[in-house]
């Protein structure tokens, strides 16, 4: 049986790398997702040089997360809501501009195999 009242989670997210498939660009990502309660959007910094269809490690991109819900809500939440990544390139001159948005199908964590204490998910998107 699965308890019913509210657990507590611990989510990490790690963007790691960044490929851009249309441009070059100074990079950053930053993503804001409702169960997390973030004050604020989180922002990796500094921003990267990224060249055209090449992967780039991002720096300072770990951030982790505690969650106090039930079961059902944070398997509704994760399973309805992709965390939306947001790629940007940064310019002091011209100022920052959106270049896309990346979708991470969080549902998946909840299908993917225990290792351990917790479970991993590594998505390519």
């Amino acid at each position: 049986p699965v308890p019913s009242g509210p657990r507590t989670w611990r989510l990490s997210v790690n963007l790691q790398s960044v490929k851009l498939t249309n441009r070059a660009g100074s990079i950053c990502l930053k993503y804001h997702y409702e169960i997390f309660k973030q004050s604020r959007p989180f922002r990796t910094h500094p921003s990267v040089a990224v060249r055209k269809n090449s992967v780039t490690h991002i720096p300072n991109s770990f951030c982790s997360y505690t969650l106090d819900v039930n079961v059902a809500e944070a398997t509704e939440e994760l399973e309805q809501h992709p965390l939306p990544v947001e790629v940007w390139h940064r310019d002091s001159l011209k100022g920052d501009e959106a270049v896309g948005t990346a979708f991470v199908p969080m549902g998946d964590l909840l299908r993917s195999p225990s290792r351990g204490a917790g479970r991993c998910l590594d998505k390519h998107v």
